[in-house]
C-alpha cells in the first residue's frame, strides 16, 4: 500500500500557530471569565456563591489540561513538519548520488 501526503511542512508548521493562537485565546478567554467571576464576590454572598465560585475554581485544572494539550498537538505539528523536511531533504541527497548512465 502507497502512502502519500497531503501536505506541506510549511502548512503542518502553520497549522501548529493557529492551534498555539488558540492556546493564548483561551486562556485569555479564561482569565477574562476568572474577573468577572471574582467581581460578583463583593456582591453575591452565601452558599449559592460559595459553591458556584468553588465549583469554577475547579474547572483551572481541566482549562491547565486543555492547555497543555493544544500545546501537545502544536508540538506534535511542528516535529512532524520537521520530520518530513530531515526526510525529504535525506531523499534529495540520496537521489542527487544516483548515476544517470543507464546500462542497456
Amino acid at each position: 500500500m502507497n502512502a502519500m501526503l497531503k501536505v506541506t511542512p510549511e502548512k503542518l508548521i502553520e497549522t501548529a500557530g493557529e492551534f498555539q493562537n488558540t492556546e493564548s485565546r483561551i486562556r485569555s478567554l479564561t482569565r477574562e471569565m476568572i474577573a468577572i467571576v471574582d467581581s460578583f464576590k463583593p456582591i453575591w454572598q452565601g452558599e449559592a456563591a460559595t459553591g458556584f465560585s468553588n465549583k469554577f475554581a475547579a474547572l483551572s485544572d481541566d482549562m491547565e489540561k486543555l492547555y497543555a494539550l493544544i500545546r501537545k498537538h502544536a508540538d506534535e505539528l511542528t516535529e512532524m513538519a520537521n520530520e518530513y523536511r530531515q526526510a525529504e531533504e535525506e531523499s534529495a541527497n540520496l537521489a542527487a548520488g544516483l548515476t544517470t548512465e543507464a546500462v542497456i
